[in-house]
């Protein structure tokens, strides 16, 4: 027996989601290491887990989760100033 057509295209949206959350997390760990930011830095300004943002990195977390994108965004545009006394 084949491969039914249904089952042929759920194959194809799976795939295309897989890809879609790969290159996103690419996106994030690139971005992120631009702005200079190692791991523990990074989930301290976006107040997530140093498991989740490995997750997010390694594209296993789908990039629609709830303000997830927008959280990103924030903690990468976001400025500190260091004031000393």
């Amino acid at each position: 027996m084949g491969v039914s057509y249904i089952s042929s295209r759920k194959k194809k949206f799976e795939d295309s989601e897989k890809k879609r959350r790969i290159n996103f997390g690419k996106k994030v760990q690139e971005m992120r290491r631009k702005a200079g930011y190692s791991r523990n830095e990074f989930c301290n300004i976006i107040n997530i887990s140093y498991d989740a943002l490995i997750r997010i990195e390694l594209g296993q977390v789908d990039p629609n989760t709830p303000h997830l994108e927008e959280k990103i965004k924030k903690g990468l545009t976001k400025s500190y100033m260091v004031i000393t006394i």
